[in-house]
């Protein structure tokens, strides 16, 4: 059902109906900032960053071929329109926050101790820096996979790589991370 809605609101918005390019950009805004933000867009240039990938989504619509997903279209804009703003304003990524408990709790044990607890919070705030020590193209695939949840295939589809590239630099991002997040 969700799918044919959006279908439908694909095929209206080619057409140019506003109403139903607004209805894409509602249920979309929340992944598309998730994803900038993961990203290391600056929290002050996430809505800018944001709005510049629906400005390319609005330019590109057209270009959408019917029975691609659309959510990996518009990952893939979007972490094109966050790495382009990162380099073009030569920013180096910031630390994200607002972390997905749900990603960290896989860390932690299942009944922490006030120790623990103090232990999971460090651990959290080091995995948001040390996100930032990943390659663009690392931190675009572990956001995707292990924050949104998107499968190699889609992953693949959304970052037009292919399936070998994307578990390669999946593997290398959670090894640099662990490493990196030995305490």
């Amino acid at each position: 059902m969700e799918e044919e809605k959006v279908e439908s609101l694909i095929r209206r918005a080619k057409k140019g109906e506003r109403e139903a390019f607004d209805t894409l950009i509602q249920m979309n805004e929340g992944k598309v900032l998730s994803v900038i933000r993961y990203m290391g867009v600056p929290a002050t240039e996430v809505e800018d960053v944001a709005q510049e990938a629906f400005i390319r989504l609005f330019r590109y619509i057209r270009r959408f071929r019917s029975g691609e997903k659309f959510s990996r279209w518009l990952y893939r804009i979007s972490v094109n329109a966050a790495i382009d703003h990162l380099r073009k304003e030569r920013i180096r990524p910031i630390p994200v926050s607002g972390f997905e408990e749900d990603l960290l709790v896989k860390i932690a044990s299942e009944n922490p101790g006030a120790e623990e607890d103090m232990r999971f919070e460090q651990l959290k705030n080091r995995l948001k820096e040390k996100l930032l020590d990943l390659s663009d193209r690392e931190r675009a695939i572990f956001v995707l996979r292990d924050i949104e949840g998107l499968s190699t295939k889609e992953i693949a589809r959304s970052l037009k790589l292919n399936s070998i590239t994307v578990r390669r630099h999946s593997t290398l991002a959670r090894k640099k991370l662990i490493d990196l997040l030995k305490l």
